[in-house]
């Protein structure tokens, strides 16, 4: 990770008795959601309630603490989007939904990019997600287990894991608002609104391929509500996914090797390639085996979106305790599955090498995959939350919430089709790299008092426990075996003649001390071929506790003129203090246009998986695989290297804009610039 400076602008280790804890938890919340959800719907064919076609006029309760606002009173930008607005959507994965609905919402698909194949990055406002926060039911949302290996190093919220048939509706707010809500909120906030029907439900099917007739999906949702008493509700959502994968993939021609006779590059391979490769790429043998190097495709480099399959659940509950105090609990189980390819592993590219073995003979892993290989990255991810709280009626001056929540997400890693090179003929073919947890328990009391009719003061404060797990993979699949080092048996001397050793060698067998490219003197890479494991020195837990106090006031100074103030204060254990602030305010000009501004200071300290990721994959500059490093910035490796330790991001945001209609026309024109010091990414990567 290292530090910069970001403008951005524009307009518009667990224990047992825990282990059993999560697991007891997470059984309790799938089998309350799927029991609920699948079995009045076993018997429901059709919508048992159509939405009221009523218009109303759009209030929100995010951007503004205290009582609800309608949009056009809200003094910063907020996007409300209802469940309509998402059903009208041709996708299902929240992801794609707000790139279709949130102009300034960036979602990327990358196909050969390790993790992020399964957990898709995404940007808000030209920043990543992990400076927008996330809420449901206005509650903080955990983080996923991934943290970027490359560009912005961000770990955010996985949006994936929210199924659309669970939301009422969404409310975002695209201004800056740490001092509201905590850090992450520097670009906005997105607060997602669970559906809380006591009654009535729904059920829908999709399905559907591309014109090329690859990447059939389907997905099944559904939507229940039931009631509580005679005032209480439990409304469960789920959604069940599959997606076969594209293929938009040519045969592999390149010049350093190629396997299409009619490619741009064949002529000049076959003229002045590696004379090994030009005599493998012209035989019909091995042209046969490459049908055989990837598990799915008909080339050997495929490309395209990846197989997936998913299910999701979402419970939303609440009750009256007495005639003042409302009980309320949501959560959620999501566990999807997902892979993807690497790039193609030819012959004589430093991976599938000439190995001289102890008896002095040759090994080279064509014997194991004879046309080469392509690994396959396959990715399981876990997410559960729950959160439960009570808080008051608002039938007095004072209205108050206490609440508590509980998210973990994870991601265990399988690789397929691969070595280990450094294992030689020993090596296995599959891998359990290791597996990432991140895990996140708060405690939050939120307290508004109506001072009069005009004033509004909202005070609260939290406390945040933060613990990022890297576990160790197999061995296998970081073992350093005895070919990562050239002449590992012993063979030859320093001055090219054999040692006693390498005269024992069967001389059929050609060994040649004085020959440098002799396969005695290859070294090959360690670690299983792609991604290699977590290994011990790299897997450990790390943890952190913070603490935020806030206190926020709203006042209608006059009937046209609405003001805003809140200052923050957050202490991190790692990362010490600081006070932020924001104001804002809006001024209707006239009945029909009103001007708003707003401007705010922000603090993010890196989270615990931004401070300790580590992550050793294969890269292949000039189709060469070489080991690349990403490496915490206060480790001793980054150290060693000149790295800095992070520093907490500051930011400053402001912006200013216009809201109004003309008749039947609504309209909004908001200008912004976030300036973030200390903004950290994955740079300087080393070649290890």
């Amino acid at each position: 990770m290292g530090r910069k400076t970001k403008i951005s602008h524009g307009s518009g280790a667990r224990d047992g008795t825990r282990l059993s804890t999560f697991a007891l938890l997470r059984r309790a919340i799938a089998s309350l959601c799927t029991g609920a959800l699948m079995l009045p719907l076993a018997f429901t064919a059709s919508p048992v309630m159509a939405e009221s076609e009523e218009v109303i006029e759009e209030v929100v309760v995010t951007g503004v603490r205290g009582k609800p606002r309608t949009v056009r009173e809200s003094p910063v930008p907020v996007d409300v989007f209802s469940s309509q607005d998402l059903e009208d959507v041709a996708f299902t994965d929240m992801n794609d939904i707000l790139s279709t609905l949130v102009p300034s919402y960036g979602l990327e698909r990358e196909a050969i990019s390790d993790g992020a194949t399964f957990i898709r990055p995404a940007k808000m406002r030209g920043l990543p997600t992990d400076k927008t926060l996330v809420l449901v039911n206005g509650k903080r949302r955990h983080r996923a287990a991934l943290v970027e290996i490359g560009g912005t190093g961000a770990q955010g919220p996985d949006l994936a894991t929210i199924p659309a048939s669970a939301i009422k509706s969404i409310e975002i707010v695209r201004d800056g608002a740490t001092a509201l809500y905590g850090s992450d909120a520097i670009a906005g906030v997105m607060n997602f609104i669970l559906k809380d029907d006591a009654s009535g439900g729904s059920f829908a099917m999709e399905t559907g391929r591309y014109f090329a007739g690859d990447g059939k999906n389907v997905t099944i949702t559904g939507n229940m509500g039931f009631a509580l008493g005679s005032e209480g509700f439990l409304n469960v959502s789920g959604e069940f996914s599959t997606a076969d994968p594209t293929y938009r993939g040519e045969q592999y021609c390149r010049t350093v090797f190629c396997l299409d006779p009619a490619g741009d590059d064949y002529a000049e391979f076959i003229a002045n390639g590696d004379p090994r490769r030009v005599a493998l790429g012209t035989d019909a043998d091995f042209l046969a085996a490459t049908a055989n190097a990837s598990l799915f495709g008909d080339v050997v480099q495929p490309w395209g979106a990846p197989n997936a399959e998913a299910m999701r659940f979402f419970f939303n509950a609440g009750m009256p305790i007495t005639d003042s105090v409302d009980f309320y609990a949501f959560g959620n189980f999501s566990d999807s599955d997902s892979d993807g390819s690497f790039y193609y592993r030819y012959p004589y590219n430093g991976t599938i090498e000439e190995l001289r073995e102890p008896d002095g003979s040759i090994y080279i892993p064509l014997e194991k995959y004879p046309g080469g290989f392509t690994p396959r990255f396959f990715g399981y991810v876990e997410d559960i939350s729950f959160a439960a709280g009570l808080k008051s009626e608002d039938n007095g001056p004072l209205s108050w919430d206490i609440s508590a929540r509980f998210g973990e997400s994870s991601i265990d890693y399988t690789l397929a089709n691969t070595i280990n090179p450094s294992m030689g003929p020993a090596s296995p073919t599959s891998f359990d790299p290791g597996t990432l947890t991140n895990t996140e328990t708060q405690l939050q009391a939120d307290f508004s008092y109506v001072l009069s009719d005009t004033v509004t003061l909202v005070f609260g404060a939290s406390y945040l426990d933060e613990e990022y797990e890297i576990s160790e993979g197999e061995p296998d699949s970081y073992e350093n075996g005895p070919y990562s080092a050239a002449d590992p048996w012993d063979f030859c001397n320093a001055d090219g003649t054999p040692t006693a050793a390498g005269l024992g060698v069967d001389a059929s067998f050609g060994l040649d001390c004085a020959d440098d490219d002799d396969p005695v003197y290859t070294a090959v890479g360690v670690g299983s071929n792609g991604f290699p494991g977590y290994s011990p020195l790299f897997s450990s837990n790390y943890t952190r506790d913070s603490f935020a106090f806030y206190l926020e006031g709203n006042m209608d100074v006059t009937e046209d003129l609405f003001a805003q103030a809140a200052v923050r204060y957050e202490d991190y254990e790692d990362f010490g203090s600081e006070v932020i602030y924001k104001v804002a305010g809006k001024y209707d000009i006239s009945d029909n246009i009103g001007i708003r501004a707003s401007f705010n200071t922000g603090f993010r300290a890196p989270t615990p998986g931004q401070q300790g990721t580590t992550n050793v994959s294969t890269r292949l500059p000039n189709g060469f695989p070489v080991a690349t490093g990403l490496f915490p910035a206060g480790g001793p490796i980054a150290q060693a290297l000149g790295a800095e330790e992070l520093d907490a991001e500051t930011s400053e945001g402001l912006s200013i804009g216009f809201v109004g209609n003309l008749g039947a026309l609504d309209f909004t024109v908001d200008y912004y610039t976030i300036d973030i010091e200390d903004y950290f990414s994955a740079v300087s990567e080393r070649d290890v």
